[in-house]
C-alpha cells in the first residue's frame, strides 16, 4: 500500500494533523503518535572484521562471527535501518487512516457543540455583522458575555473545519469542489433556503467557512461527514431547483396551450 501524499514523508502530515486536532482540544490515537523504536546496526570497523577471518577455524565465510561482522556492515551500508523507519512510518500512516472514522467522529463532537453555543447567543448579537470587528472592552454590559461566548464558539469552529479539511484532504484523500459545495460544508439547508440567498442580486450566500455569516442568513450549522457529503447535499439542492423549475417551465406550456396565457 502506497502511503505517501504526492512522494511526502507520513510523518510530516501526521504532525500537521495533530497539530490541527491539538487546536480543539483532540489528540490522535496512540498508535499513531507511538515513536517508533530505532534499530541501530553499527558498521563494525576493518580491523574488526580482519581479525575475526584470521581467528576463524575453518572456511571464514561459514565462522558465525565472520558472518555476523559482515551482516551488521550490510546492513548499515545497505540502508535498511532507514527502510525500518521508512516501514514504521508506514505503519503509523496505515494506523491513522484506520482511525479516520473515528477522529472525524470527534472533531464533529466539537463542531456541534460549538455550533450550538453559537446560535445561542446569535439573537442577542443580530446588529453585528462581522465578529472579528468586536472589540469586547468598548461593549455594552449586556452584550459583552454573549459577545464572548460567541468569539469563543467561531474560533473553535474555525479550528474544528480547518482539522475537518485537513483529515479528509490529507488522509481520506479527498479534494474540495465548487465554492458552492464547500459552503455547504458546514451547513445543510432545504433548496427554497438555499435560492432565498442564492437567487438574490448580488447573492447573499455565507462564503465557505464563514460560520457567523451562515448562522445569519437563517441556516443551521452541520458539518458534513466528509467533503464528498458535502458535494452531494449541493448536487441535491441544484437537482431540487431544477426539478422545480423544469415543473414551472411544463405547468406554463400547458397552461398557454390551453389559452391561461395571452
Amino acid at each position: 500500500m502506497n502511503t505517501f501524499i504526492h512522494g511526502e514523508d507520513p510523518s510530516y502530515a501526521i504532525r500537521r494533523m495533530a497539530d490541527a486536532l491539538s487546536k480543539i482540544g483532540l489528540t490522535l490515537p496512540e498508535a499513531v503518535t507511538d515513536t517508533p523504536q530505532t534499530v541501530t546496526v553499527p558498521d563494525p570497523d576493518n580491523a574488526e572484521i580482519a581479525a575475526a577471518i584470521r581467528a576463524a577455524t575453518g572456511d571464514p565465510a561459514a565462522d558465525k562471527e565472520v558472518q555476523r561482522l559482515i551482516t551488521a556492515r550490510a546492513i548499515d551500508r545497505g540502508g535498511y535501518t532507514n527502510l525500518l523507519a521508512r516501514a514504521a512510518r508506514n505503519e503509523q500512516w496505515d494506523a491513522l487512516k484506520e482511525s479516520i472514522g473515528s477522529i472525524n467522529d470527534q472533531i464533529h463532537d466539537v463542531f456541534a457543540t460549538a455550533a450550538r453555543e453559537l446560535e445561542a447567543v446569535a439573537p442577542e448579537l443580530k446588529g453585528y455583522r462581522d465578529l472579528d470587528s468586536i472589540v469586547l472592552a468598548s461593549l455594552p454590559a449586556r452584550a459583552a458575555d454573549p459577545a464572548r461566548r460567541a468569539l469563543n464558539a467561531q474560533h473553535t469552529l474555525r479550528a474544528a473545519r480547518a482539522a475537518w479539511l485537513k483529515l479528509w484532504r490529507s488522509v481520506g484523500g479527498q479534494q474540495d469542489g465548487r465554492p458552492e459545495a464547500d459552503i455547504l460544508a458546514i451547513c445543510n439547508p432545504s433548496p427554497d433556503e438555499w435560492l432565498e440567498h442564492a437567487s438574490r442580486r448580488p447573492q447573499s450566500l455565507p462564503a465557505p467557512g464563514d460560520v457567523w455569516a451562515t448562522v445569519q442568513a437563517g441556516f443551521t450549522l452541520d458539518l458534513a461527514h466528509d467533503i464528498r457529503a458535502a458535494k452531494a447535499r449541493y448536487d441535491h439542492i441544484s437537482r431540487s431547483i431544477d426539478g422545480d423549475r423544469e415543473k414551472r417551465r411544463l405547468e406554463k406550456g400547458r397552461a398557454t396551450s390551453w389559452g391561461t396565457y395571452r
